[in-house]
């Protein structure tokens, strides 16, 4: 299940085009390297692969999105509950405020958070249900896989979220000056 409010940010072949476009002499790393500083980690060989298919689209997810989904479809098997979601899990209301006043940055950065928060929830419940003596270890398996896949991300949706927020920090900082 998709979190709701605005996508993530991510690089796309029409935003590597339009940078590459814009550049003197473009190169793919060239344009990785302004991506990357944007706040949208790419590596330059997709860059050279999307230029190589005429910049077509592909079709994926967020690495966070992912996380996310697999944190959400396991949340009914540590909890014991067949209705329970993350939503309610983090029934907080400071997750509530409204995406569209937020930059991209904040979006990312609480996106991160609530996955954090997830991750940090699911692992209680895990460890509360190991501990009953009627608990079968497989069936907190795809929650336990669900929760390295989780760490695993986490680190680079922050450092992404940091990023972007830097970037647009910059840019408020040009506009504020011209």
């Amino acid at each position: 299940m998709k979190s709701e409010g605005r996508p993530l940010a991510k690089a796309t072949p029409a935003l590597a085009q339009c940078v590459w476009s814009r550049q003197q002499r473009p190169s793919s790393r060239r344009v990785a390297r302004a991506l990357q500083r944007a706040g949208y980690p790419v590596h330059f060989v997709t860059i050279a692969r999307w230029r190589a298919h005429n910049w077509e689209a592909t079709a994926s997810e967020h690495p966070l999105e992912i996380a996310r989904g697999q944190l959400e479809a396991v949340a009914p098997l540590v909890s014991g509950d067949p209705e329970t979601t993350l939503e309610s899990l983090m029934d907080d209301p400071v997750h509530k405020r409204d995406l569209d006043s937020l930059t991209d940055g904040e979006v990312l950065r609480q996106a991160a958070r609530e996955v954090a928060i997830a991750t940090t929830l699911i692992a209680a419940a895990i460890k509360d249900r190991v501990t009953m003596s009627e608990c079968d270890p497989l069936e907190v398996t795809p929650a336990v896989i669900a929760l390295g896949r989780a760490m695993d991300v986490l680190p680079r949706a922050f450092e992404q979220a940091i990023n972007l927020e830097v970037a647009e920090q910059r840019s408020n900082g040009f506009r504020t000056k011209a």
